[in-house]
Order: C-alpha cells, then sequence, then structure tokens
C-alpha cells in the first residue's frame, strides 16, 4: 500500500507541478486563436489593399491618357494661338496702310481746298 500511497503522491506532485504549464499552455492556445484571426483580417486587408492598388493603377492610366491628350490639344493651341497673333499682325498692317491712306487723302483736300479758297480770294479782290 505504501507504493500506491507513494505512486499517488508522486502524482499528485506532478499534477501541481504541470497545472502552471497546463494553464500557460491554455493561454498560448488562446493567444495562436487570437494570432490566426489576425492572420485572417490582415489576409483580407492585404486582398483589399490589392485591389486599391488596380484600382489606382487604373486611375493613373487614365490621367496618364487624359494628360496626352491636355499636351496635343495644349499644341494646337499654341499653333492656333500663333495663327491668330500672325493673323492681328496683318491686320494691324492693313489698318495702319489704311489710315497713311486716308490721311494722304485728307491732306491732298486740304491742300486743294486751300487753293482754290486763294483763288478764290484773289478773284474777289480783283
Amino acid at each position: 500500500m505504501e507504493e500506491t500511497v507513494l505512486i499517488k503522491a508522486i502524482s499528485d506532485m506532478m499534477d501541481e507541478k504541470l497545472e502552471p504549464v497546463k494553464e500557460d499552455i491554455g493561454e498560448l492556445k488562446q493567444d495562436v486563436g487570437m494570432l490566426k484571426q489576425d492572420v485572417v483580417e490582415l489576409k483580407q486587408d492585404v486582398g483589399m489593399l490589392k485591389q486599391n492598388v488596380g484600382k489606382l493603377e487604373a486611375n493613373v492610366g487614365i490621367l496618364k491618357e487624359n494628360v496626352e491628350e491636355l499636351n496635343k490639344k495644349s499644341v494646337k493651341m499654341t499653333g492656333k494661338i500663333d495663327m491668330l497673333q500672325q493673323r492681328i499682325s496683318e491686320l494691324e498692317f492693313t489698318m495702319e496702310d489704311k489710315i497713311s491712306y486716308e490721311i494722304h487723302l485728307i491732306a491732298e483736300n486740304h491742300f486743294f481746298l486751300n487753293r482754290q479758297l486763294e483763288y478764290m480770294r484773289n478773284t474777289w479782290r480783283r
């Protein structure tokens, strides 16, 4: 019987020593469970981030196309502006030429009128 009591005492002593280990194992199992949940959440987040990156890449592609289109339009507008500036210069030259011609005609008419007035004065005096 003494042997049984001794075995029982050893068993109880081992159970006492193993109890904190069992508690630690229980806590570790809980921690592992929470870590697994965290891993699942992280995988979901990574999946959503990959989708967002895909959308961003598509948007960047669209933006690049829009920038290229704007550059082309800018080149066209620059050409049109140059053409309009040339046309304005031509019109300014034409207007200056016409104004100069009109001034010349007015001066000739003035000279002619002055000669006629002088003639009329001289004729009246006689």
